[in-house]
C-alpha cells in the first residue's frame, strides 16, 4: 500500500517551534540566555557548560549575567525544559486530542504520533536542539533533571497509547503493551536520517533529493508494518513458547553450545 508523503504530517506542523525562533531573535538578555544554553546544552552536554560560557555566548558583557537572571544551572535547565513541554509537547497533546475528538483512525494516529516523534524535532534547529538537550536530562545522573526530561513528553505519550490501545479491543492489556514497547522503540531509537548530516548547505546538495525520498519510503514502510502489527491477532503464547524453545534446543544440540536456557 502506498502511502502519499503529505499524509504523514499533521495539521500545524511546527507548532511550538515558533517560540524558540522567535527567543533567538529577541533583544532581551534572558531570552539570549535561553537560546545560548539551549544551543550550548545540544553541542556540548549539561555538564561541559558553565553559566559564564552561557553568559559569554548570548552576547552580554556581564559575564554573571546567566546567574543573575537564573541563579544556577538547574534552575536555567528547569526554566529550559518547562518551555520546551509548553511549547512543543503541549501544542502536540492539543492537535492529538483535537484528533481523537474526530475519531481518527489507527492510521492517523500512528501518523501523528511518528510526525511528532519522528520528525518535527527536525524540523527547527532549535526544535532539533531542544530534543537533543532533553535525550541528554533524561540520562543525567540527578533524577530530578531526569524527571524533568521525562515529563515533558509523558502527557502526549500516554494520551497516544490510550487512544492506540482503545483502536485495539481484540488485544490484552499484556500483549498491547509488548508491540506498544516496539512501536515506540523503533519511532525513538530507530533507523532515520543518520546517513545524512543536516549542514546550512545540505538543499544545494546533489544528493538531498535521494536522501529525502529514502526517508520518505522508511517512514511508509515504519508505518505500514507498525499498524499492521498492532493489528495482527494474538497469538497462541504457550505454542510460540514451545516454538521457541524447539528452535533454540536443536541449535544448541547442533553446535554442542551451552544451552541459551
Amino acid at each position: 500500500m502506498k502511502t502519499e508523503h503529505n499524509a504523514l504530517a499533521p495539521p500545524n506542523p511546527d507548532s511550538g517551534s515558533s517560540y524558540f525562533e522567535s527567543l533567538g531573535r529577541s533583544r532581551k538578555t534572558k531570552d539570549r540566555m535561553v537560546i545560548a544554553a539551549l544551543e550550548l546544552f545540544a553541542k556540548k552536554g549539561i555538564n561541559n557548560v558553565s553559566l559564564r560560557t552561557i553568559s559569554e555566548a548570548s552576547g552580554s558583557s556581564n559575564t554573571g549575567a546567566a546567574q543573575y537572571h537564573f541563579g544556577n544551572k538547574l534552575k536555567l535547565i528547569r526554566h529550559i525544559l518547562s518551555q520546551i513541554e509548553q511549547n512543543i509537547w503541549r501544542p502536540a497533546e492539543q492537535q492529538l486530542q483535537e484528533a481523537i475528538m474526530t475519531r481518527a483512525c489507527l492510521r492517523k494516529l500512528l501518523m501523528i504520533g511518528l510526525y511528532q516523534l519522528k520528525i518535527a524535532p527536525l524540523r527547527t534547529k532549535h526544535h532539533t536542539q531542544a530534543g537533543v538537550l532533553v535525550a541528554y536530562c533524561a540520562m543525567d545522573p540527578d533524577r530530578e533533571i531526569r524527571e524533568l526530561a521525562v515529563g515533558c513528553s509523558h502527557k502526549y505519550l500516554s494520551l497516544l497509547k490510550l487512544a492506540i490501545s482503545l483502536q485495539l479491543p481484540h488485544l490484552t492489556r499484556e500483549l498491547f503493551e509488548h508491540r506498544w514497547r516496539i512501536f515506540i522503540t523503533e519511532t525513538i531509537v530507530g533507523e532515520f536520517h543518520r546517513d545524512y548530516p543536516r549542514t546550512p548547505d545540505s538543499a544545494k546538495d546533489s544528493g538531498r533529493q535521494e536522501w529525502i525520498e529514502r526517508q520518505w519510503g522508511y517512514l511508509a514502510n515504519l508505518l505500514e508494518y507498525t499498524e499492521a502489527g498492532l493489528r495482527a491477532p494474538a497469538s497462541d503464547a504457550d505454542e510460540l513458547k514451545s516454538e521457541w524453545r524447539a528452535l533454540v534446543e536443536s541449535v544448541d544440540a547442533s553446535v554442542d553450545s551451552v544451552p541459551f536456557f
